[in-house]
């Protein structure tokens, strides 16, 4: 049920909290002052509470633009607390979403507080977003080579790693003529978290190259020559 859904929700949860929380308070403040000054009536209190609300406006206009999207963040969920995003060049796991900030631990331990008027306002990427996604590596073969043979040995070397995805079907296409080779570009796809992204490039890098090599199928690389000239011959 809905309700269960909206309970087992920490972030909204706290939420919820604190929304009812601002509203308590701001019913005791009027309750409180119609007792002490009993003359001042219900209308009095509404144009004090504007005027009041504009200086704070000025004064807490950031604090107030993050609470506001932050509000959004947690009741629209662009993004939940274990998705990997990126936003402004920050790279990260979400591990915690308030009204005001949310914190990203990146990849090598560190955190990141981000206040949420930028989560709000800025692209942010959302890797594990969907189920899987999509890598393309690139490797190339000589110009001697046969381009079918080529294709058919890294396509065969693609089902001996175990983090690559069957469906999709990998897919391999002559990308480039480089300058010493014809280049493919492999492309598969992975589980969406990062870690078995890392691991299948790993285990495609490693595959493709024991199989061209089994397959005697040439990996070319830079040739560069270098001529000495007698400089005293040449004066």
């Amino acid at each position: 049920s809905f309700s269960r859904r909206f309970t087992e929700d920490k972030s909204r949860l706290k939420l919820f909290r604190t929304v009812a929380r601002v509203v308590t308070i701001t019913i005791g403040l009027f309750v409180s002052a119609s007792i002490v000054f009993p003359g001042l009536s219900a209308g009095h209190l509404v144009s004090v509470l504007g005027l009041s609300s504009v200086a704070i406006g000025f004064a807490f206009k950031d604090i107030f633009q993050n609470f506001l999207a932050g509000i959004l963040i947690l009741l629209q969920r662009p993004f939940q607390i274990g998705d990997g995003v990126v936003v402004n060049g920050f790279e990260g796991v979400v591990e915690t979403i308030t009204i005001r900030s949310t914190e990203l631990k990146t990849y090598d331990s560190q955190k990141i507080i981000i206040p949420n008027s930028t989560m709000y306002s800025s692209p942010v990427q959302v890797r594990t977003a969907y189920e899987t996604r999509r890598t393309t590596f690139t490797t190339g073969i000589g110009y001697d080579e046969d381009i079918d043979q080529g294709r058919e040995v890294i396509r065969e070397a693609l089902k001996e790693c175990e983090k690559v995805e069957e469906t999709p079907a990998p897919q391999i296409f002559v990308s480039s003529h480089g300058d010493s080779s014809v280049n493919f570009d492999v492309r598969y796809w992975t589980n969406s978290k990062k870690s078995d992204v890392t691991s299948a490039k790993d285990q495609v890098a490693t595959s493709v190259k024991y199989a061209l090599d089994e397959a005697d199928i040439e990996i070319p690389y830079p040739h560069r020559t270098v001529q000495f000239h007698d400089m005293d011959k040449a004066s």
